[in-house]
């Protein structure tokens, strides 16, 4: 999952209610900016942290997912193997029971 993006949105969305919220208490130039300053700088601060830990999660989850893989991939290989051992047994008794016949 690509999460580069994580911290501009989370921040670019607290600016703009940061924005709303001044427009509508009619907050002064010089507050608004400062105040606009931190709200962008403390949730760029939030977005980054989000984006670690989803990269650490997607990483122990794409390990699990790939152990998984692996084992379900032997399985398989297992199976296939019983059935073609199977098939070898089915077979030898057909041509036994042909042998049979033919004397």
């Amino acid at each position: 999952m690509k999460t580069n993006g994580i911290p501009a949105i989370v921040m670019l969305l607290a600016g703009f209610v940061d924005c709303l919220i001044a427009i509508r208490t009619h907050m002064t130039l010089g507050n608004f900016t400062r105040q606009l300053f931190l709200v962008l700088l403390i949730f760029y601060v939030i977005g980054c942290t989000v984006k670690l830990i989803l990269d650490r999660n997607m990483k122990a989850m794409e390990e699990v997912k790939t152990v998984k893989e692996e084992l379900g991939e032997k399985e398989k290989e297992e199976k296939e193997g019983d059935e073609s051992q199977e098939e070898a047994t089915e077979d030898d008794t057909e041509k036994e029971k042909q042998a049979e016949e033919n004397e």
